[in-house]
Parts: structure tokens; C-alpha cells; sequence
């Protein structure tokens, strides 16, 4: 009696498991943001991360291992991005006389941030060549190791050239077309030598943007950060072709690397440590999809939908479970599993009283 209840219970477990799974791969994005604000709230009595001080259009982000808060200059390029891609996109068809349309809030909104930006840039050279960078001012830890103030990004370059070129078509002011271009300068730039870009050796292989850019720990070569900062110079070449060739090298690098990132059933985060979770993984998509359209190139469009096929099988779940598991992800497997573990003991009880009556 003791081993049937038990196999049954065996049984019951396997198919609460199975069905964890399920619904991990497809809920695991909205569960971990639910997740996080919940633990925010908790912790800060606060369900956001990103905070707008008061009367202040710039704002900071709240990390757990400190209780300062902080200036992250893709959050700060992020908080005006969808005006940037609007603005950026009605220019760039041609559309006339779109500007005077676009109300004074976020005209005034685009500009402070992009005016916050000019401000806040280290300005460097290399050699005879000027180029601004926008550091992270804070010590992070990350890949095991902590990179100590100040680093950089690849990633915030590219979006910030983003912010700069929508208020300078919002202004016509120039100042705001020479920071763009300082800022791209950044990419020319060695990691070693204080830029935020790796030379990859192998011949003709191209230039990688990376995301955490400092000298002194790995580089992990993040695929989204690489291709948010490949979309920025491709907005900046709308406006000055000379960069072309560094986007080329951009690109060339992207080509090379990319199969690296496909594990079969799910992709990378990055060539160090990491698989993307759901939101990385659907923002590859996105971004291939994009930058496959801008260049009319086969391989970034077959990734991208073989991508997008993944993300409809829950093999990438399986596999990230088994090989690359991280807390959230366990969290929400543990929670999901156990939900349907509870209904199914409570439909073999219900099923039981049916059977005594």
C-alpha cells in the first residue's frame, strides 16, 4: 500500500516537473520581473529599480550591494530611447516638417539628457585621435570579478549617440552632431587602451564593442551590447558616413562570432559565462532581425529566426536548467513546479472523496 502511494506520488512529481518546465520557458520573463519587484519592495519599499529623484529628469538606478544610488548611463540613455528611435526614424524617411509636431515636453526632455550627457563625458585621446566616454562610477561585480571605477560601455556609447543625433535633429545645433561623433570616436579605442573595443585576432575577423569595458578584467563579449552599439553608429552614418568603416568592422565581427552564440536550443548571453534568459534572448532576435534588414545580410536574418524557433520549444529551458542555472531561473522552476505538484494532489484528493461517497 505504502509503495503505491508512493510510486503515485512519484509520478505526480515527474508530471509536475514536466510541467514546471513548460511553463518556466513560457512565463519565466514575467515571473522574475514580478520576482524582482516583489523583492524590491521588500527590500526598498519600492517595486522600481530606476528612480526619478524629484523635479529631476535624469535618473538613477538602485543596485543591491549599495545603498547609494547610482548613474548608469544606458538607464539614463534608455529613459528617452523610445523619443530617440521615433525621432531618429521619422528623419531618416525624410519625413518633413515632423519636428515642429513633436511637443515641448519631450523636445525639452531629449535635450536635457543629451545636454547631461555632453557634461558628464570623460573627454580622452588617443593618440591624435579626441573621443568621449561615459563612465559607470561605481565598483561592479560581475564574471567573478570586480571591475573598479570607472568602466565603460560599448553598449551606452551607441545609445547615447542615439540621444545626441534626435536633439540634433530636434535643435539643428551642431554641438549635439560633434558629441556623437566624439562619442563614436570611442570605438577606434582599445579596451587596453581605454577605449572599449577588442581587435579580435584572427585576420580580418573585425572589431567587438563590448558591453563591460575595463582594462583590468575579462572581457565577456556580450552579444547585446555589441549590437546596440553596431544600431547606434548605424544611425550616425546617416549623418556622417565616415563611420562606416568602423561599423563594418562592427559588423564583421558580429559575422564571425555569432555561430558562437547558438548553442543549438537557446542563445548566449555572452562567450563567458552567461545564457540569455527570455528577454535577451527575444532582444537578439530583434536586433539581428534589424541589423540583417539594414545590411541585407542572410546570416544575422537565418539567426534570427532560428532563434525565434527556439524560442517557441522549451529545449532552452531544459538546457539552461541542467548546464547554466541561475537563481532566478531556479526560483521560478521551484515555484512553478510546486504549483502544479499542489494541484495535482488536490485533484487526486477530490478524486478520492468521490470514489468514499
Amino acid at each position: 500500500m505504502k509503495a503505491n502511494k508512493a510510486k503515485k506520488l512519484l509520478i505526480l512529481l515527474m508530471i509536475s516537473l514536466f510541467f514546471g518546465i513548460i511553463a518556466t520557458h513560457y512565463l519565466e520573463n514575467v515571473q522574475t520581473r514580478l520576482l524582482v519587484s516583489l523583492r524590491n519592495k521588500v527590500l526598498y519599499n519600492d517595486t522600481d529599480s530606476i528612480i526619478y529623484e524629484e523635479n529631476q529628469v535624469i535618473p538613477k538606478t538602485r543596485y543591491i550591494f549599495t545603498d547609494e544610488l547610482q548613474i548608469n548611463p544606458v538607464s539614463v540613455a534608455q529613459s528617452v530611447k523610445l523619443y530617440a528611435d521615433y525621432i531618429l526614424d521619422l528623419n531618416e524617411k525624410g519625413k518633413n516638417h515632423f519636428v515642429q509636431d513633436i511637443d515641448e515636453d519631450t523636445v525639452s526632455r531629449m535635450v536635457q539628457v543629451a545636454d547631461f550627457f555632453i557634461e558628464y563625458a570623460e573627454k580622452k585621446q588617443y593618440g591624435s585621435l579626441e573621443y568621449w566616454l561615459y563612465p559607470y562610477k561605481f565598483d561592479y561585480h560581475s564574471y567573478d570579478e570586480v571591475m573598479k571605477a570607472p568602466w565603460y560601455s560599448g553598449m551606452a556609447q551607441g545609445q547615447i549617440i542615439e540621444t545626441l543625433l534626435a536633439s540634433y535633429v530636434l535643435t539643428g545645433d551642431k554641438s549635439y552632431l560633434n558629441a556623437a561623433q566624439m562619442s563614436a570616436n570611442a570605438f577606434y579605442v582599445p579596451i587596453e587602451e581605454g577605449g572599449v573595443s577588442i581587435y579580435l585576432p584572427e585576420k580580418d575577423s573585425g572589431i567587438w564593442f563590448e558591453e563591460y569595458a575595463s582594462k583590468n578584467t575579462s572581457h565577456p563579449m556580450v552579444l547585446n551590447g555589441h549590437n546596440f552599439a553596431l544600431l547606434g553608429l548605424g544611425r550616425l552614418i546617416y549623418f556622417d558616413d565616415t563611420y562606416r568603416f568602423i561599423y563594418e568592422q562592427g559588423i564583421k565581427a558580429l559575422e564571425h562570432c555569432l555561430p558562437d552564440f547558438d548553442v543549438g536550443v537557446w542563445s548566449r548571453y555572452d562567450l563567458v559565462k552567461y545564457m540569455a534568459n527570455p528577454k535577451y534572448h527575444q532582444i537578439h532576435i530583434e536586433q539581428l532581425k534589424k541589423l540583417g534588414e539594414q545590411n541585407n545580410n542572410d546570416l544575422f536574418l537565418n539567426y534570427a529566426r532560428k532563434f525565434t524557433i527556439q524560442k517557441y520549444i522549451p529545449l532552452g529551458t531544459v538546457y539552461r536548467l541542467f548546464f547554466y542555472p541561475h537563481n532566478s531561473l531556479i526560483a521560478v522552476f521551484f515555484i512553478n513546479s510546486m504549483l502544479f505538484f499542489c494541484l495535482c494532489l488536490f485533484f487526486v484528493y477530490i478524486k478520492e472523496l468521490e470514489q468514499l461517497n
